[in-house]
């Protein structure tokens, strides 16, 4: 599952750099973090339909879920920074994703529309399974 947001990661980085964007690192890292956060909350909503509700979220308050979600986003965006920050592990990353056979078969805008489509499913998943 690394490997995948390894090479999100990586196409990000190579976008924003291309368009000479003094901010690419941490864009990069932003888009990652809100794209895991959106997969946890896909997850933390099948656990809740497969448990039949006993085990849920919806305990918490309107604040208290924003405060969650703020606290969750900060804990995912700093593991990903402890695991991009080094200039050797991109190089690396470069290496490793060089002759990937997506690098022709996914497009930028299917990069930039995954996350809109996983909270979208992950939304209608929740409406539609009440």
């Amino acid at each position: 599952m690394l490997d995948f947001f390894d090479y999100f990661f990586l196409r990000l980085y190579i976008f924003y750099k291309g368009r000479k964007d003094s901010t690419a690192f941490t864009q990069s890292m932003n888009f990652i973090s809100i794209m895991q956060l959106i997969i946890v909350f896909l997850l933390f909503t099948v656990v809740e339909r497969i448990s039949l509700g006993r085990i849920s979220i919806r305990f918490l308050e309107k604040e208290n879920f924003f405060a969650l979600c703020f606290l969750l986003f900060a804990i995912v965006w700093i593991m990903n920074w402890l695991r991009y920050r080094r200039v050797s592990f991109y190089r690396w990353l470069k290496v490793k994703f060089s002759e990937s056979p997506f690098n022709e078969k996914i497009k930028m805008w299917m990069l930039f529309t995954l996350p809109v489509l996983l909270f979208v499913v992950a939304i209608t998943f929740k409406t539609f399974t009440k």
